[in-house]
């Protein structure tokens, strides 16, 4: 335990973030807090907090988030006047209100990239929230659930849900499975650029499923009992990506 709390510290003290992870909009200060709170223990580190539609904007100008949690009524304001905005931008947006009017949330999500909370909610319905306006958004940008490789005299679709790992190995990048290791002529650079967001590269000559991790060490995780090096410059991304799709991790490191 004392391993992975070391981690977690060096992670959010000494890496440089250049970019916001979530844009919080909202104007009720007990509001803030608790939102703020909330995605902190989703993993999210680097979070921008604003109080009107106005601000919003210069924030989304400078630096786009990954993701914006907005609250639909604002003090003289409705988050319906940046609507056309957020839709030009796909980032994915989750919208909070108390009210449940049906047509209210018809009209924010009628794009699949908005999702809609009623309040009160708690994390893990914020968490599963999220993880539906993130695949709204891969599934736009059109990538695909499977690879092609090669297969005896022509190729084969592998899906990505049986990729355990990636590495590399000179000029090939392996994929491994539960049952065998694929050998490519490609880099891994260009392999990840055909993967989901699931996959995350943890390591100059490894990248992993975080669905498949089963235990955080200080500079490794475990797959099906595979030791996987992990880099100091990726410990930060790997965090966040176990967080956003395993939950919290256990006293002794594994994820459920």
């Amino acid at each position: 335990m004392a391993d992975i709390l070391l981690f977690v510290f060096r992670s959010r003290t000494h890496l440089t973030v250049t970019m916001t992870d979530v844009l919080i909009i909202e104007d009720d200060l007990l509001e803030q807090v608790r939102l703020k709170q909330i995605v902190s223990e989703l993993g999210f580190t680097q979070i921008e907090v604003v109080s009107s539609i106005k601000q919003a904007r210069i924030v989304l100008q400078q630096a786009p988030p990954s993701l914006i949690l907005a609250d639909v009524f604002l003090q003289n304001e409705n988050i319906l006047e940046m609507l056309d905005d957020l839709r030009s931008l796909a980032i994915p947006t989750v919208f909070v209100s108390f009210s449940n009017n049906e047509e209210l949330c018809r009209q924010l999500t009628g794009d699949t990239k908005f999702g809609y909370l009623v309040r009160p909610f708690d994390k893990l319905s914020l968490q599963s929230m999220i993880r539906l306006v993130n695949s709204s958004i891969q599934g736009a940008k059109g990538v695909n659930s499977f690879l092609l490789v090669r297969h005896q005299h022509g190729q084969k679709k592998l899906p990505l849900d049986e990729i355990l790992w990636l590495e590399t190995s000179g000029n090939y990048a392996i994929i491994v499975t539960a049952t065998e290791r694929i050998c490519m002529k490609k880099s891994l650079r260009q392999l990840i650029k055909q993967l989901d967001e699931r996959f995350v590269r943890v390591h100059k000559q490894f990248c992993v499923d975080v669905q498949k991790v089963t235990h955080l060490k200080a500079h490794s995780v475990l797959i099906e009992g595979h030791e996987i090096p992990v880099s100091y410059h990726c410990k930060k991304e790997l965090l966040k990506k176990l967080m956003q799709f395993n939950g919290t991790y256990t006293e002794t490191g594994a994820y459920s």
